[in-house]
């Protein structure tokens, strides 16, 4: 594989792994979302929950299998040895997913601090 490829794979599963990171979010908050009360102006106090709805967003949505996916491709990949650019592209996959993962585990952190001082 070229000089410039290689690293251009990295960049693009980089890519991929951040609109994963997208689908997982949004994922946990419909998760969040079906299994909290649910209320608002017109329906009065928050009195019931969607829990008939868990386990339809919990089975169907696409991003638990998406990783799951990524996750059995990259350690096959790994493990056959695969052409070098497979290594590059689930090397920025996951160093995406994981860079998010971090920086998201400091936004709650600071988040949860900062409604402490209030």
């Amino acid at each position: 594989m070229s000089q410039v490829a290689t690293p251009a794979l990295s960049v693009f599963g980089f890519f991929i792994g951040m609109s994963l990171w997208t689908q997982l979010t949004r994922w946990v908050a419909l998760l969040y979302v079906s299994s909290s009360n649910q209320g608002g102006d017109f329906l009065g106090p928050p009195k019931r929950r969607l829990l008939w709805a868990f386990p339809i967003v919990g089975l169907f949505h696409p991003a638990p299998w998406l990783l799951c996916a990524a996750v059995f491709f990259g350690i096959r990949a790994y493990r056959s040895h695969a052409a070098e650019g497979w290594a590059w592209f689930f090397g920025g996959l996951s160093f995406a997913v994981l860079y998010m993962i971090l920086s998201t585990v400091v936004a709650l952190i600071r988040w949860r601090r900062l409604r402490r001082t209030k």
